[in-house]
């Protein structure tokens, strides 16, 4: 049940990001600007919050081992499992993805004179899909295969991305916002599971970190490296890029299909 369990955490933390984008809309900016400033104290006021939510979360008990093995030797012996490092790659990708979805479409919109309203809502549109697949990623992968569904969704990301970079009407923008928003919501779960799945024994909290660190790794280079495409290029050229790199993602996918399907061959789980 690996599948639905990521899909109902992800599908929490899609809830955020829909709700994150309607601060575009309120009031105090130009039609093609928003209010930047009110937009930064809202959101410093709902880290307060945070804050106070995360006193009252409670730690998982502790499992007492005599002999822990050191953390880099573990570390490295993860990575030399077969499947793990693609499925990081892969991870790190579609993540990075969004994050420069999310920078980049207001940069966009600001390129084509669109207001303000009309980019938030089509953010909003992305994270409302994102969800919506991920409510339903259990029976997805029941029906279509863990490996069939994350590769030909990476690729549906990729192309749509590619098309944002072509002028189009408001109304075939905001499908394919919902278009990528299915697509690449169905994405991160399933590395997830998958990451979880390849650790060996008493790995598993190891994994989910070092996904957590190819991630922030993902998100750090790969936004520095196509910014400078946006200086000659314009936010068109990012979603280009970006689309590139994504299929890099797809490919990564597939290999780890492959090696998945060749363990469960010799020892099925």
């Amino acid at each position: 049940q690996y599948d639905s369990k990521f899909g109902h955490f992800t599908f929490a933390s899609a809830i955020g990001q829909t709700a994150g984008p309607l601060l575009l809309a309120l009031p105090g900016g130009t039609v093609e600007t928003p209010p930047v400033t009110l937009i930064f104290i809202v959101c410093g006021a709902f880290s307060v919050v945070l804050l106070g939510v995360s006193v009252f979360v409670r730690s998982s008990p502790h499992v007492h081992i005599e002999s822990r093995p050191r953390m880099l030797s573990s570390a490295l012996s993860l990575l030399r499992t077969r499947g793990l490092p693609r499925a990081l790659i892969a991870g790190s990708i579609v993540l990075a993805s969004v994050d420069l979805f999310l920078a980049y479409l207001p940069a966009l919109g600001h390129d084509r004179k669109i207001a303000a309203v009309l980019i938030s809502v089509m953010l909003v549109v992305r994270s409302m899909f994102s969800m919506f697949s991920r409510l339903f990623l259990g029976p997805m992968v029941r029906v279509f295969g863990r490996k069939r569904l994350m590769v030909f969704t990476i690729a549906i990301s990729a192309i749509v991305l590619i098309c944002f970079a072509i002028p189009l009407p408001i109304a075939v923008l905001m499908l394919l916002s919902a278009i990528y928003g299915f697509a690449i919501g169905t994405c991160q779960p399933i590395t997830m599971s998958w990451i979880s799945e390849l650790a060996t024994p008493g790995t598993r909290g190891l994994a989910m970190s070092l996904r957590l660190a190819s991630n922030r790794l993902g998100q750090t280079v790969l936004p520095s490296l196509l910014g400078t495409v946006a200086a000659a290029t314009g936010a068109a050229g990012v979603f280009v890029a970006t689309g590139i790199v994504l299929f890099g993602g797809a490919w990564s996918g597939a290999a780890v299909g492959e090696v998945e399907s060749e363990d469960d061959a010799a020892d099925p789980i």
